[in-house]
């Protein structure tokens, strides 16, 4: 199987999370504790999806609109 080389990640750890919603990794874990943040885990990691990221950021601006 041959991997494209700008292959993006589908998944990112709490860390990546965190810097990219502004958020603390404590809160990241309390969300997905909570069920506010779908994750998987891998191993000792918590990695969450992309798209879920996503999803997450968009609700929080539309709640901010409303």
């Amino acid at each position: 199987m041959i991997i494209p080389v700008d292959l993006e990640p589908r998944f990112v750890g709490v860390q990546q999370v965190a810097k990219a919603l502004g958020l603390g990794r404590s809160t990241i874990y309390e969300m997905i504790q909570d069920g506010r943040l779908a994750s998987v885990h891998v191993g000792r990691r918590h990695l969450v999806a992309v798209d879920e990221v996503d999803r997450f950021a968009d609700d929080l601006a539309a709640a901010a609109q409303s």
